[in-house]
């Protein structure tokens, strides 16, 4: 009996041993996965980063670009009287030369206007 005490005394350590090494082992893994982890976080953060960088440069971009074409349609509106009364002899000239698409067009916003009339009721 003393033998068979000892053996189970023996396998007790064993497994203990077995479990502390399993513990440690799954310590050290878990310490791997949370470096793991913040580095991957830190990454995110850093793409973000950049990410919100290239979108503000890029709305600046717009920005800029709307400024600049708000300033170009506005050098080519009339600024005189004269200018106002020499754009609406060319659209008088062009409607007399070619009547159908503007009678077209007229037509259309007076039928919208109508329906609009209508549904408005």
């Amino acid at each position: 009996m003393a033998a068979r005490t000892s053996d189970i005394q023996a396998a007790a350590k064993d497994a203990a041993t077995r479990v502390g090494d399993a513990g440690a082992t799954i310590a050290e893994k878990a310490v791997e996965v949370k470096q793991t982890l913040a580095a991957t976080g830190q990454d995110l953060v850093g793409r973000a980063g950049s990410a919100k960088d290239a979108t503000v440069e890029a709305a600046g971009a717009v920005a800029g670009r709307a400024g600049a074409l708000a300033h170009d349609v506005a050098e080519q509106l009339p600024r005189t009287s004269q200018e106002w009364e020499a754009l609406g002899t060319s659209v008088r000239d062009r409607i007399r030369a070619n009547p159908a698409p503007w009678a077209i067009g007229a037509g259309l916003v007076v039928a919208v206007w109508l329906l609009g009339r209508r549904s408005s009721r």
